[in-house]
């Protein structure tokens, strides 16, 4: 699935960073990249615009260098949808060629046969971004490398500058950027599919106010990046088997693009899910990005693993102090930074 960590998709990120780090390329500027290609083609460079489709729409193995397979546009596509696309999305970015005048789909073709590469090979595209797209697009990426902001918000501001569509799957994209910049910041040593598993250290003071006498551990993950703090509570919200708790009482799973730690109470709500400022056992934790010992950009979200009688209550977690293992932590009180969703078997 896109957005998936491990596999081709994780090498061809660590080249591509390596790539654009060469070219004087920002982390931040790095991972708001790989996090708008994840969604646009996970990260490979041999991806068309539908080219899931079936046949012909879709792609057979002898499509890729078919010049009428290549020029469909959105109306055939789309079922008659989208008139403005006149040739195909390629490629890592989707270069298209539009009715409003851009020719990058074109482009991508003409500069690979100038440079006498396949149009899908991974460093053509690359050199095609600074040397091969429109002059415009290469002066606004090499501005863009210098940036050094968050990546969720260089994620927005690729996708609405560069990508030129402001509001697709902007969350996704930025969860994904956020994830992206978690592996540069860990030499790309977290591929997904680490074993979720408890501190030993931590675990001993609490084991008997665990939830459901369970220790963490174990865990789908799901698509979150391994040892990050959202990855933690995926992995124990599907070791207990928990749902979120609709207002009517529905059991809504979580899904693989809830956003930053401090982002999924408030998606949680989004998705019809009970939320409100009083901790309950088994309850998703978001804390307020700078408080807490968290994240100011990204702030951080935590398992309850029990309430106590005065009102405090422990948390597990995973990425608390950089430890990719659940370590557990008391709060003395919720305050105006911290909110909760709520959960159901």
């Amino acid at each position: 699935a896109i957005g998936q960590f491990g596999g081709d998709e994780f090498e061809r990120a660590k080249h591509i960073y390596e790539f654009l780090k060469s070219q004087g390329a920002s982390p931040q500027a790095i991972a708001a990249i790989l996090g708008n290609w994840s969604v646009e083609s996970s990260i490979n460079p041999k991806r068309a615009e539908g080219d899931y489709l079936s046949p012909p729409v879709g792609a057979t193995d002898s499509s890729w260098d078919d010049e009428s397979w290549l020029a469909i546009g959105g109306p055939v596509i789309y079922s008659g949808a989208y008139p403005n696309i006149l040739h195909r999305g390629l490629g890592l970015g989707q270069w298209t060629d539009t009715a409003d005048g851009s020719t990058r789909h074109t482009a991508l073709l003409n500069y690979a046969r100038t440079q006498n590469k396949k149009w899908y090979d991974l460093d053509l595209q690359l050199d095609f971004m600074l040397q091969g797209d429109s002059p415009y697009y290469q002066s606004w990426l090499k501005d863009f490398f210098k940036n050094t902001g968050s990546a969720a918000n260089l994620a927005q501001l690729f996708l609405t500058y560069w990508e030129g569509n402001s509001g697709d799957k902007l969350l996704e994209r930025q969860t994904r950027a956020t994830e992206w910049y978690y592996q540069i910041e860990k030499g790309f040593s977290q591929t997904n599919g680490g074993q979720a598993k408890s501190d030993p250290q931590s675990l001993e003071g609490v084991r008997g106010d665990l939830y459901d006498h369970s220790v963490p551990g174990g865990g789908d993950g799901m698509a979150y990046a391994y040892g990050q703090c959202t990855w933690g509570v995926a992995a124990r919200m599907n070791q207990l088997g928990l749902k979120l708790k609709g207002s009517n009482g529905e059991k809504i799973p979580i899904i693989n693009t809830m956003g930053n730690g401090q982002d999924w109470v408030a998606t949680a709500s989004s998705l019809g899910g009970e939320t409100g400022s009083t901790p309950k056992a088994g309850a998703i934790v978001s804390f307020v990005g700078g408080t807490h010992g968290t994240p100011a950009i990204y702030g951080h979200v935590a398992f309850v693993e029990k309430v106590y009688d005065d009102g405090s209550f422990l948390v597990s977690e995973t990425n608390y102090g950089g430890n990719p293992n659940y370590t557990f932590r008391k709060i003395s009180q919720a305050d105006s930074a911290i909110s909760f969703a709520y959960t159901t078997k």
